[in-house]
């Protein structure tokens, strides 16, 4: 009996012992495991901060600098190596990527404030310089006109006179000057103030050419259809303008033709020269121009090319259209412009009265313009070419004649007022 009691003493020991002994190993292996989470905290803790400092100090004014598009944008080293595969990983990315969209989007913003303040610069410097340039031209339109009465005056005066070629001249320069303030008044937004009658096309044309030197080298067809009051004037210089270009850019014994063809929807003003033929670039320029795909801006250049511009801005305000094509059959350039019917009307009687003999006194319109005289054969000696008349206006050096023109010029202006 006594052993047995001894025996079971022993055994309970035992079992504590290997109890003792396993809880002991459990919770050494649960420290380990504990030290070993609390190390990779800390070395994950540690790479958050590597990662916010990159963040801070790289990405941010890197994504700043960048000129990419923010779905281009890729930030090598921004995650260590700890962090890789995971969401703080991906979330760092996020906050990288988002901040690059936000900085493209604040570039976005300010290019277009400052396109708008470029624009908004330009079209205000624009607007200035339209008002000097209209202020400066309504004065030389006010000039010339005043300077083209007096010397048509001169003109009648002295139609029969040893003077009369140095007038005729001057009239020619005082023309040009009006033509040349009357484009920049339109071009920087003025208006031709001279009021006209309804007026045959032939006249229209010959009207034009009052205004150019070398007017004796273009020969012109006749036409009955005639313009309405409100466009004659545009009309007249843009077809001075284009007339103009033709004798200005051929040779000076070419003659620069006119043809007036009408159609259905109007009629069309065909101008030919023999001279230099615009080269590819320049006829695609001038009919950017002349079509109005260019802005109708002022050309503040040391040889400023207007003419095409005043013709487009005209034909826009009044509904005609001009062209350019080239080469022509003479190898040179041809313009076009085309009077639709709204501007187009006829005139009961475009002769205004019977056609005086060929050795009196040329008659005139009641815009002081000479009649037109019927087809006839050329003179013997100089026979005419095919399809072409060589009228009475458009001979030189004939006082009658231009004393006529410049009697009607004064009588219009007079009924019209000032072409300021």
């Amino acid at each position: 009996m006594q052993a047995g009691a001894t025996g079971v003493p022993l055994a309970a020991s035992v079992a504590a012992a290997v109890y003792y002994r396993r809880s002991a190993k459990q919770h050494e292996r649960a420290g380990t495991e504990a030290a070993r989470e609390r190390d990779a905290g800390a070395a994950e803790l540690e790479a958050v901060a590597v990662a916010l400092g990159r963040l801070a100090d790289e990405i941010v004014p890197g994504v700043a600098a960048r000129t990419v598009p923010a779905t281009r944008m890729r930030f090598p080293g921004l995650v260590p190596d700890p962090l890789e595969g995971t969401a703080l990983a991906e979330r760092l990315t996020a906050v990288a990527q988002g901040l690059g969209y936000a900085v493209e989007q604040v570039r976005a913003e300010e290019a277009e404030s400052a396109g708008a303040r470029v624009a908004e610069a330009h079209a205000a410097a624009q607007e200035a310089t339209r008002a000097v340039v209209r202020g400066v031209a309504s004065s030389m339109v006010a000039v010339a006109s005043r300077l083209n009465r007096q010397v048509s005056t001169a003109v009648r005066e002295h139609a029969a006179d040893e003077v009369y070629a140095s007038l005729m001249a001057i009239d020619r320069q005082s023309q040009q000057l009006l033509l040349a303030a009357q484009s920049y008044l339109i071009l920087s937004g003025g208006k031709l103030s001279r009021r006209w009658p309804d007026s045959s096309l032939t006249d229209v044309v010959r009207a034009a050419m009052g205004y150019l030197d070398g007017f004796e080298r273009i020969v012109h067809e006749e036409c009955r259809v005639a313009v309405t009051a409100r466009a004659v004037g545009p009309v007249i210089h843009a077809l001075a303008l284009l007339l103009d270009n033709s004798l200005r850019y051929s040779p000076p014994t070419a003659r620069v033709e006119v043809r007036l063809n009408e159609g259905y929807h109007g009629v069309t003003v065909t101008i030919d020269d023999a001279g230099i033929c615009m080269s590819p670039e320049q006829l695609k320029e001038g009919r950017d121009v002349l079509a109005a795909a260019q802005e109708a801006d002022i050309a503040l250049e040391a040889q400023p090319r207007v003419g095409f511009r005043v013709v487009a801005a005209l034909g826009k305000a009044y509904g005609f259209q001009a062209d350019v094509q080239a080469p022509n059959s003479q190898h040179g350039t041809r313009a076009l412009l085309f009077l639709p019917k709204p501007i187009l009307t006829t005139l009961e009687d475009v002769s205004a009265g019977p056609v005086a003999q060929a050795s009196g006194p040329a008659a005139t319109t009641e815009n002081g313009l000479t009649v037109r005289r019927p087809r006839h054969p050329a003179a013997q000696g100089a026979p005419a070419e095919a399809g072409w008349d060589e009228h009475e206006s458009v001979r030189p050096g004939r006082a009658s004649v231009a004393a006529a023109w410049a009697q009607g010029i004064g009588q219009g202006r007079r009924d019209a007022g000032d072409d300021n």
